[in-house]
């Protein structure tokens, strides 16, 4: 085998290698709905902080760790550090308002600060994690997140 070959067969090589690992899992909301917590009152944090611990099912499982997209409204919490997150749902009628549940929501790690507004339509890339213990952070959390405003 010549030369030329062996360099165009790695070439392809390590293009097909970072091709796959910039590869993306589209994902909806109805994927990931899979979650089980018991639900308690929300006025007594006392007992497990603002979440419950989760289980997930084996389905989402799967996710955890792949970098995946996934569509949703944009909320910017006040605090005293920037807490973003994705909702299903607009601010008006999200999980804190009581429309569906804490697996409605994903927290968000951005790589650099997003310019988005509040209840933006947005379409986010990143590293998924599932949190099975903290129950001061959302069961999704989006790591190395980017992201871009759909328009309607």
């Amino acid at each position: 085998m010549g030369m030329k070959k062996v360099k165009l067969i790695l070439m392809v090589c390590c293009l097909g290698i970072s091709l796959a690992a910039k590869a993306q899992t589209v994902i909806d909301w109805e994927t990931i709905k899979g979650v089980e917590y018991e639900k308690n009152d929300p006025r007594d944090l006392s007992k497990t902080g603002v979440f419950n611990p989760p289980t997930f099912d084996a389905s989402i499982k799967e996710l955890d760790g792949q970098i995946i997209k996934i569509a949703g409204f944009f909320l910017n919490i006040p605090s005293e550090d920037a807490v973003y997150m994705l909702s299903k749902n607009p601010f008006a009628s999200c999980f804190f308002c009581g429309e569906g549940g804490a697996e409605t929501i994903m927290e968000l790690h951005f790589k650099e600060e997003p310019d988005f507004e509040m209840d933006d339509l947005v379409y986010v890339t990143g590293k998924l994690k599932l949190n099975y213990t903290d129950t001061a952070h959302c069961y999704y959390i989006l790591e190395d997140a980017e992201g871009f405003v759909l328009k309607m």
